[in-house]
């Protein structure tokens, strides 16, 4: 196979060798017109960069790292397209993994993260393995959390940024919306109480009841418990066992609603989990919204065809890959970048899930 060079790209493109190399190298401003004409060429002509040899002169390997809990959210695949989007016209590769909320999963491609194969990473998965988290994070690695904190560096000078959803506000908005509605028994079914989220999302309930003359009772807040590193093998979720959080949803939001006969309005954080809630519904024998009404996180293109269509509360999912990548990279490039936080605001969508109480 003939080496085609930077050289012949230029005189076909009719640009500067140097030109050339910049758009090569993604290193200083190149017109997009340019920048296109140039690319086409190299596809024309069959070239490919020497990456080994630009990974040694840079020490930069391109490539980041995106490492979400699960992809079962629709939220999740909007933003990782926004992330893989972003990071190609700023000349990055993207490698990602869906630990499958399994601890294991996550410390492999942690160790790969510390091996030095990845730049940077993009991450939402800091549960079990926060231990190693902030050892990269004190290691001075660059990271971006989605809707996820890391107490304890603040005023640290680390390359650490964070991207989040106002979790309090998206709750405070639901939350107000029934009670404006006139309902006084809102529920809560949400998952692992334990998450610096969960803290969030209940502080924004906890300040709309108040808002609206409302005690908060704790008896409301049905958590649904499974241990998903238990239902796997090998690092994947077996078939026995692959519906462990579906099954753990129907039970726990059937036993709340059985127990709680005057919980006239739901709210589920957890799109994952509402076909669970939605089985038990009909099997305690309540209807949406005429008996239970309904608002759900987050979005997903099905919602609006449901019967009824459902109300929701929309996270900004394609804004928060955009910035996530612009940030990671501004971080891997600019190394005495301060840790920064974006704060996004949700948005409630309101379909025909809810009517007025009673």
């Amino acid at each position: 196979m003939t080496k085609i060079t930077a050289r012949q790209i230029a005189a076909q493109t009719g640009v500067s060798i140097a030109t050339v190399s910049r758009t090569i190298n993604n290193n200083g401003y190149v017109h997009a017109d340019v920048r296109a004409r140039i690319e086409a060429a190299m596809r024309d002509l069959g070239y490919l960069p020497n990456q080994a040899a630009r990974n040694l002169a840079t020490g930069r390997t391109r490539t980041v790292g995106l490492v979400l809990q699960t992809l079962h959210s629709p939220a999740f695949v909007d933003m990782t397209e926004a992330i893989q989007m972003t990071l190609r016209e700023k000349g990055y590769f993207l490698l990602m993994c869906n630990t499958q909320f399994n601890q294991q999963i996550e410390t492999d491609y942690l160790r790969l993260v510390q091996s030095g194969m990845l730049d940077g990473m993009i991450t939402n998965a800091i549960n079990d393995t926060a231990t190693e988290m902030r050892q990269l994070v004190q290691q001075n690695y660059p990271i971006v959390f989605i809707n996820r904190s890391l107490t304890g560096i603040e005023g640290q000078p680390t390359r650490t940024g964070f991207v989040q959803m106002d979790l309090q506000h998206a709750t405070f908005l639901a939350t107000d919306y029934l009670a404006g509605l006139g309902h006084r028994r809102i529920g809560v079914i949400t998952g692992d109480m334990q998450l610096s989220t969960q803290q969030r999302r209940l502080g924004g309930y906890r300040e709309a009841l108040q808002a609206r003359g409302l005690e908060f009772d704790p008896l409301l807040v049905q958590a649904v418990a499974v241990n998903r590193n238990e239902a796997t093998r090998d690092g994947q979720l077996t078939p026995k066992n692959a519906n462990a959080l579906h099954e753990a949803t129907v039970q726990a939001t059937g036993e709340f609603l059985t127990a709680m006969p005057d919980v006239s309005a739901l709210i589920v954080i957890y799109h994952t989990m509402l076909p669970g809630v939605l089985q038990a519904i009909r099997q305690v024998g309540r209807r949406v919204p005429d008996d239970l009404s309904l608002v759900a996180f987050s979005d997903f293109p099905m919602a609006p065809f449901l019967d009824p269509p459902l109300t929701v509360v929309a996270q900004p999912s394609t804004e928060m890959g955009h910035k996530a990548a612009d940030m990671l990279v501004a971080l891997i490039e600019q190394p005495a970048q301060p840790a920064q936080h974006v704060l996004l605001r949700p948005e409630l969508i309101v379909r025909q899930s809810c009517k007025p109480y009673p």
